[in-house]
């Protein structure tokens, strides 16, 4: 099981599960990859249901513009059945293109988040359906801001107007206040 967050980051990640705590509703990540993160958040938090997304597929070509240095199917060493088998019990795999693969779930209540899609045109979707289903005081932790492979990142956030702390390099953190 693999994570390519690691260090400062994957700290400051899990220090926002921590402070999220109380915060009522469930966990989500968007963009599992291998799960490393996915795992490492369940475990820090066992209390509370998670849930991951992702296409198990490697990056969605339907996302894709000619402004991303990633290019479709880049990740793709990647599989549903054998991420599943190694998560902890309080999480759920969703696999597809999302926010179609949520569809069927009502998640309305959100307490943390961490968006790891990479091109612009998956962060601007995840930014647009987690914002009204995100509980206030919780947060969304955004992997590959101001990252030159990552140039979509920054700009969904910045055109979403989001104030972001961005105290580790190439994360950024939206604290929820509503």
């Amino acid at each position: 099981m693999r994570t390519l967050i690691a260090g400062r980051k994957l700290q400051a990640l899990l220090n926002v599960v921590r402070k999220c705590r109380k915060v009522p509703g469930i966990g989500v990540e968007l963009g599992v990859y291998q799960g490393g993160s996915l795992k490492a958040m369940a475990q820090a938090d066992s209390t509370r249901n998670y849930f991951g997304f992702d296409t198990f597929e490697g990056l969605p070509e339907q996302s894709w513009d000619e402004s991303e240095v990633h290019v479709p199917g880049e990740f793709s060493d990647t599989h549903f059945d054998a991420v599943k088998k190694r998560l902890p019990r309080n999480v759920q795999l969703k696999q597809g293109i999302f926010p179609l693969s949520a569809s069927d779930l009502d998640l309305s209540e959100i307490a943390v988040a961490h968006v790891d899609f990479d091109f612009y045109e998956s962060t601007r979707a995840a930014i647009e359906w987690l914002l009204p289903r995100m509980s206030s005081g919780g947060a969304i932790v955004f992997d590959d801001y101001e990252w030159r492979n990552c140039p979509g990142v920054k700009r969904a956030i910045d055109e979403a107007g989001l104030k972001v702390d961005t105290r580790h390099k190439h994360q950024a953190i939206y604290w929820v206040r509503k």
